[in-house]
């Protein structure tokens, strides 16, 4: 089966929402379908400070596989049930969403409320071309703001793999190739603990 990846993306509180493009998405998938293409949608939603934000819904009732941002998500607890039961990852950008100007401060950013939750969360750098920065930075700034434990890094990092849009067999193969990463890495870490 050929697999391919959509990814809807636009500023949500200047431009249209997700249900604007309903005809388009829905269009694709049957047209994926046809060929025999999985269309997994990956939709950028909730990065809003909109109160009545529908766009999380929408990603839902579509079987969005990730959602982008999520931040509006906190607001609606019968969603984020939805996205715990259905594991769709909420790919969280800290370093973007303080940049932005949609959380303020870090230390209150919604996806500590996701983690604690049990949701499944991907940090991502968003734009690296424009923040001249990798991931690691949005893993940096969400270990110091969050007080992440070396746990919950593990999982974070696994979840990139998990939730990617790799086949089965290619996270299988990656998650092998991290795990003997990880495990050189504890080491190091525990011949040089104080």
């Amino acid at each position: 089966m050929v697999r391919s990846r959509f990814d809807l993306t636009d500023e949500e509180d200047k431009e249209h929402t997700n249900l604007f493009f309903i005809n388009e998405l829905l269009e694709a998938r049957h047209k994926a379908e046809q060929r025999n293409i999985t269309l997994p949608l990956y939709i950028h939603s909730g990065e809003s400070n909109w109160t009545e934000n529908e766009n999380v819904l929408d990603a839902i009732l579509l079987d969005a596989k990730r959602i982008g941002h999520g931040i509006a998500l906190f607001k609606h607890p019968l969603l984020m049930q939805i996205v715990k039961d259905r594991g769709i990852a909420i790919e969280v950008c800290p370093i973007s969403n303080q940049v932005l100007g949609f959380v303020a401060d870090l230390r209150n950013h919604p996806a500590v409320l996701y983690l604690n939750s049990g949701l499944p969360v991907v940090i991502s750098s968003d734009d690296p071309g424009i923040w001249k920065c990798t991931f690691s930075y949005d893993f940096y700034a969400a270990f110091m703001a969050w007080g992440l434990d070396l746990k919950c890094l593990k999982q974070l990092a696994m979840n990139s793999l998990l939730y990617s849009a790799m086949t089965l067999e290619e996270k299988e193969r990656a998650l092998e190739f991290w795990r003997e990463k990880w495990e050189k890495f504890i080491t190091w870490l525990n011949e040089y603990k104080v």
